[in-house]
């Protein structure tokens, strides 16, 4: 894990903070020591609760659909080829709604990486998303408990 990380904070920067769900891979002691030496804050959403970290669970759901779901492979090599495959596709051929129907390798060429971005926000910046986050957790919770009452 850490080593693909350098190699991102090689290419885009390194980022102010990172979130993460609470799998092995992001709790164990190796990843959290790396960040701590890179001076890189993680943020773990809370157990329980994937929509606080949207776009990542978007992302395994639509690999998992356009991949994973979709193929018999026969061999581990098969599955990587497909998967470099789809991930061009999904970085340079399919535009993304969210992204002003640009695909992800046009938006970055347009704005500044978001590694690189968040250098320059401030402390007080870098909260709003999380509090945004937070506040549209609550209201997914309030509206679930009402239709359950």
């Amino acid at each position: 894990m850490t080593e693909v990380l350098e190699q991102i904070i090689l290419e885009r920067g390194k980022p102010y903070q990172i979130r993460v769900d609470n799998g092995p891979e992001f709790t164990g002691k190796v990843f959290s020591e790396w960040c701590r030496s890179q001076s890189i804050i993680v943020k773990h959403i809370q157990p329980g609760k994937p929509m606080q970290n949207a776009y990542i669970e978007r992302l395994n759901r639509t690999y998992r659909e356009d991949v994973l779901d979709a193929y018999l492979f026969e061999s581990l090599e098969e599955l990587r080829i497909l998967s470099d495959e789809w991930q061009y596709s999904y970085n340079h051929l399919m535009p993304h709604q969210s992204l002003n129907n640009q695909t992800p390798a046009m938006a970055n060429q347009n704005t500044l990486p978001g590694a690189l971005h968040l250098k320059h926000m401030t402390e007080q910046q870098q909260q709003i998303p999380d509090q945004q986050l937070n506040q549209q957790s609550n209201i997914l919770n309030e509206a679930t408990a009402n239709r359950l009452t």
